[in-house]
């Protein structure tokens, strides 16, 4: 069996699509004197930093809330489909879906959600785990990035951002909208809430989401198997603006996807290695982030500490045979932004830990390990003017990490040091050219390292195992 890329079920099939939106604010809605500009800057935050989009000397494809509400898309790789350099790899079914940048799929694209990176990684089962529905914008950096995100971006980074409180109230004390839509192909109906508010130096969100589906049908009237689904989630935001200089804001966010899939979406369901199951993921996340902005140059820092939760059950449908999979990281990140002499200097520190645990039952199985792995990493970016047109990047980042298992009995450490440099030429205000030079790494998951027993068996004999 091998994995390929396909473009989404959703373009292989016809389909009516009735929407009804509903808008509710706390105020007189903006007249034409006093709209926004039809052009507004583009911030984007894969860079770490939030920063124009005109200024980030790398390839980068974002897509705002306008965007995804008009692609009405399953899932977020779809939602990067037909971006240039991109597609998607893990069938049609949108659950299992992963997005791949320049032929690097996986592991080897690092994902992260409000700046807090999500590792999940196991088999054939799904890694992209937030639903569009809570997306404000999302961001696709392609290439190496490993300098300013360690392990695991060597093919790019999908950059993440759930919904926030100002951009839905857009000045306004009360905002929000209740969207519901019906698909006449595979009979599904999605109903989406948000709720914003905001008081003195206080605003705060709410939003959930409700998603039922029966299977797709195909162009030629087949029906695709495994692909009905029924997913549900919501996300609180409150922001907390503490004086000029502080800010504080909390996050919390869960989701529960249930449905029946093939084990492995890339290949055809079948008696022997490929088995329906009925599969469970359910997500949760919470975070706390302090912005520190003083009026120095010295000094803007974020620090940011979060926990995200990935749990997976599974029984295969023709037997019952029951799978567990949990994924708990908790991690902080440190950021400080300084302005020297011209300079633009930032530097950090990233530190968590993974822990991962599986059980898997039935004769002939994988042995996944119950395992932890943590890492310790410092890096700095700088960006320095040369002329009126060109300027210098730099960067360069140290990981440190050790993973250690109860099953086997063992201890894997190491380090790595991966940089980068970039010489940007803007001869005009719409026109940039640089020239990239990355180095990119990935640290071998606990699975990876560990997993013992047999990955698949077909008949007697015949048995595909784990060294």
């Amino acid at each position: 069996m091998t994995d390929t890329s396909t473009k989404p079920a959703g373009k292989a099939h016809r389909s009516r699509l009735w929407v009804a939106v509903a808008t509710l604010a706390g105020s007189i809605p903006a007249t034409a004197t006093d709209a926004a500009p039809l052009l507004e800057t583009l911030v984007v935050t894969a860079t770490r930093v939030d920063r124009d989009i005109g200024d980030v000397a790398r390839s980068l494809a974002v897509l705002d809330r306008l965007e995804i509400e008009s692609i009405q898309a399953q899932s977020v790789a779809e939602l990067l489909a037909y971006q240039p350099n991109i597609t998607v790899a893990g069938g049609p079914r949108a659950s299992l879906q992963t997005v791949n940048i320049r032929g690097l799929g996986g592991n080897k694209v690092l994902q992260t959600i409000d700046g807090a990176r999500l590792s999940f990684e196991s088999g054939h089962r799904p890694s992209y785990v937030l639903d569009p529905e809570l997306l404000q914008q999302v961001e696709a950096l392609r290439g190496p990035a490993s300098s300013l995100w360690g392990s695991g971006a060597l093919g790019g980074v999908i950059a993440q951002q759930t919904i926030d409180p100002a951009a839905l109230l857009a000045g306004r004390e009360l905002g929000g909208f209740a969207r519901t839509g019906v698909n006449s192909n595979n009979g599904q109906s999605t109903t989406t809430l948000a709720l914003a508010a905001t008081r003195g130096d206080l605003d705060g969100l709410v939003s959930a989401y409700y998603r039922d589906s029966d299977d797709i049908e195909l162009g030629n009237g087949e029906t695709l198997t495994g692909s009905a689904s029924r997913d549900q989630g919501w996300l609180a935001k409150a922001n907390w603006r503490i004086g000029d200089a502080h800010r504080l804001q909390a996050n919390l966010r869960s989701s529960d996807s249930t449905g029946t899939v093939p084990s492995n979406g890339s290949a055809q369901i079948n008696d022997s290695c490929n088995f329906l199951v009925a599969r469970d993921t359910r997500t949760h996340y919470a975070s706390l982030r302090w912005d520190f902005d003083p009026d120095s140059t010295w000094i803007n820092s974020r620090v940011l500490a979060y926990w995200n939760q990935v749990e997976i059950d599974e029984s295969r449908v023709s037997d019952g045979r029951a799978d567990a999979t949990q994924l708990d990281e908790f991690g902080i990140n440190l950021l400080n932004l300084s302005e020297i002499a011209g300079i633009s200097l930032q530097y950090g520190a990233d530190i968590y830990r993974e822990n991962f645990e599986a059980v898997r039952t039935g004769l002939s199985r994988p042995l996944p390990p119950e395992a932890t792995t943590d890492v310790r990493s410092v890096y700095a970016q700088a960006t320095a003017p040369l002329t009126a047109h060109w300027r210098l990047d730099l960067g360069l980042r140290y990981d440190d990490f050790s993973t250690r298992a109860e099953n086997p009995d063992d201890r894997r450490n190491a380090g790595d040091t991966s940089g980068s440099a970039a010489l940007v030429w803007t001869p005009t205000e719409t026109a940039t050219l640089s020239l990239r030079y990355d180095e990119a790494f990935r640290a071998p998951t606990a699975e990876e390292l560990y997993t013992a027993g047999t990955h698949f068996c077909m008949g007697s004999g015949f048995c595909n195992s784990f060294l």
